[in-house]
């Protein structure tokens, strides 16, 4: 069994309340929206593990 620390706890609780799955689907909708558009860009994961655009 994995142990969660006590900040993924905290950010597990958060994200369970209402306001919280109001507020990623509002989040969601605005990037679904960018992603049709065309106002996003691909990224990569670099050696280090940074994000980078392609």
């Amino acid at each position: 069994m994995v142990n969660e620390s006590e900040g993924d706890k905290k950010w597990d609780e958060l994200l369970a309340r209402a306001e919280s799955q109001e507020l990623l689907l509002e989040m969601a909708r605005e990037v679904r929206a960018d992603y049709y558009a065309g106002r996003t860009t691909e990224i990569d994961i670099t050696a280090d593990g940074r994000l980078a655009p392609k």
